[in-house]
């Protein structure tokens, strides 16, 4: 698959399930619970974000795939990169501050033309 099928394939899998994705400063706090769906998370610096389970990622792109799809996200500037080029960044849960690891996919990415 070329980087730009990757992109369509993310695309493709977000868009009907963009409505099911929890707020991350409501319902962040069970994000230890396996929730398969995803959220959505606003950083305080304005930026906003889709966060998504490593077990989703598999999901959508086949487990022996998804380093070829990660790879192709992040160059492609879908996925933020995390610490020394990571792509899973690590995110306190609302209330427990414990961490979890999410693969943070750019909002405005996904939709540039709406807020």
């Amino acid at each position: 698959m070329t980087p730009a099928d990757y992109v369509q394939k993310l695309r493709k899998y977000l868009e009907p399930n963009r409505k099911k994705f929890a707020d991350w400063s409501k319902e962040g706090k069970d994000a230890k619970s396996g929730r398969w769906t995803g959220f959505l998370y606003d950083h305080l610096n304005g930026n906003r974000y889709i966060l998504l389970p490593p077990q989703l990622i598999e999901e959508i792109f086949e487990k022996e795939r998804v380093a070829n799809a990660v790879a192709a996200l992040r160059d492609s500037g879908l996925i933020l990169p995390g610490e020394r080029g990571a792509a899973l960044k690590e995110i306190r849960i609302p209330a427990t501050n414990e961490k979890a690891r999410y693969y943070f996919v750019n909002r405005d990415f996904m939709k540039p033309n709406q807020n």
